[in-house]
């Protein structure tokens, strides 16, 4: 249901809205300029409730002798975004999120038959993926005029995730990789500090295994 709202807010942008131009003179509508193309940094904090599954290796015939250990589930995160406004209201967002990483371990007896490498695989199976190699989101952003500097921001769109882990099984360290794609939103707001940069700070959710929450502020150019 969540993943068909969010596909639903993408699709309210349609052609005739996306088409609209901005009005003539250096400075467009409602006080934005005509450049089309936007760079956004900023810096802050993303968080999961990062955890593994002890029933499900408990199934397989694990026996869970200590653990699990799990790292701080709250780490810095950056985000690189560059955007192409369609007009002064809707824009497409695309970009790059690191969610940091979150070293899990835990001990274990494995099942019968099951190598040390196999049951490194079973825990990383069993773990929440954290997307914390790297993740790349694409989607549609929407800007409400709230005043003539300040704005809210409301975007939605993909999130193309890459999760990197390292799983220590009985004292031995395996690193392990997957990937998945996921629905994310964003709402957030901007001040204009002068007629090509703003002050942005966002809140955004981000739905994998376990939901990504996340928060960051930074600087929007327009050039």
């Amino acid at each position: 249901m969540k993943k068909i709202l969010l596909a639903s807010i993408a699709l309210t942008a349609s052609a005739s809205t996306l088409a609209g131009g901005f009005s003539m003179g250096s400075i467009g509508y409602e006080g934005y300029p005509m450049t089309r193309f936007g760079l956004v940094i900023t810096g802050g904090q993303a968080s999961q409730a990062t955890t593994i599954d002890t029933g499900k290796l408990q199934g397989q015939g694990y026996a869970i002798n200590a653990g699990p250990s799990v790292g701080d589930t709250k780490k810095s995160s950056a985000r690189l975004g560059l955007q192409y406004h369609f007009n002064p209201r809707w824009s497409l967002d695309v970009g790059a999120v690191d969610f940091g990483d979150t070293d899990l371990s835990i001990s274990v007896t494995p099942p019968a038959g099951k190598t040390a490498q196999q049951a490194a695989q079973d825990v990383y199976d069993a773990s929440v993926k954290r997307g914390s190699d790297m993740t790349y989101t694409a989607g549609l952003q929407y800007r409400v005029p709230l005043t003539r500097r300040l704005d809210m921001n409301v975007g939605a769109g993909a999130a193309m995730w890459k999760d990197k882990r390292n799983i220590t099984v009985n004292g031995t360290n395996y690193e392990f990789k997957s990937d998945g794609t996921d629905p994310y939103v964003r709402l957030g707001v901007g001040y204009r500090l002068s007629k090509n940069t703003s002050l942005t700070m966002n809140s955004e959710y981000y739905d994998l295994d376990k939901p990504v929450t996340r928060w960051d502020a930074g600087l929007a150019f327009r050039f």
